[in-house]
């Protein structure tokens, strides 16, 4: 399984467009304080966003113009800091090559070499 990153449901997340790249910042909601995230981390973090773990640090590489060796632990170091403090969480998504397996192994879905019943009235 692949997974997926959101903000926990008690954290806030607002881009600074006065910035560009984009800082950020960044507030748990029931407790605080509010944390303004250097351009860096906040590409990390809208790039955990939109996409899912396997491509995270290509990604990253790619939105900062930085070569994967140098974006590839400090992508993995504040994600896994985030997750620890509770601010991102991960939901499990399938790939899609586990996607299209799963289709073909579903009732109602025709595997190579095999027929489906016919419907009344066909033959």
């Amino acid at each position: 399984m692949t997974a997926r990153y959101r903000l926990a449901p008690h954290v806030g997340y607002v881009p600074d467009p006065s910035t560009s790249p984009a800082a950020g910042w960044l507030a748990d909601l029931r407790t605080g304080p509010i944390m303004m995230l250097p351009v860096e981390a906040a590409i990390i973090l809208e790039c955990a966003l939109q996409t899912v773990d396997d491509e995270l640090t290509l990604r990253v590489s790619a939105v900062s113009g930085r070569p994967l060796a140098v974006v590839a632990d400090a992508t993995e170091q504040f994600v896994a800091q985030l997750l620890r403090d509770g601010y991102l969480q991960e939901q499990s998504v399938q790939s899609q090559s586990e996607q299209s397996q799963s289709v073909q192994t579903q009732p109602g879905h025709e595997r190579s070499g095999q027929r489906s019943a016919a419907a009344p009235g066909e033959a």
